[in-house]
């Protein structure tokens, strides 16, 4: 079983750099964690364009648990300084479970597309 602590620590540099997008989700109690790197966002359309293996992923995760949520060390608060620099475990694995509980940036609020 994965704990949330250990998913925060494998993607605490991409969480840092801040320009791909993580999922999180949950099958029963394991949490489970990947990067997804779009190919574009149309934020105020709700857009992200994906490669064909990203968009089967997402639809494979949503699947596993229709609560996944994507979050971003830019755009989301996962406890990310912005300077490049490491979060703290704790900081990063609290943000996560926050996100997934309270604020819901669910991957199914995106129209996904396929890049071209």
């Amino acid at each position: 079983m994965a704990s949330l602590r250990n998913c925060a620590r494998s993607i605490r540099e991409e969480a840092a750099d801040g320009i791909c997008w993580i999922a999180l989700w949950k099958e029963g109690r394991s949490w489970n964690v990947d990067t997804i790197w779009p190919e574009d966002m149309l934020y105020d359309k709700g857009i992200m364009v994906l490669e064909s293996d990203y968009l089967e992923r997402l639809r494979e995760i949503v699947k596993a648990d229709s609560s996944a949520i994507l979050v971003s060390g830019e755009y989301s608060n996962i406890g990310c300084a912005g300077d490049g620099s490491l979060p703290d475990v704790q900081v990063l694995t609290d943000a996560l479970r926050w996100q997934y509980e309270d604020c819901h940036p669910l991957i199914t609020d995106w129209e996904l597309k396929e890049a071209v």
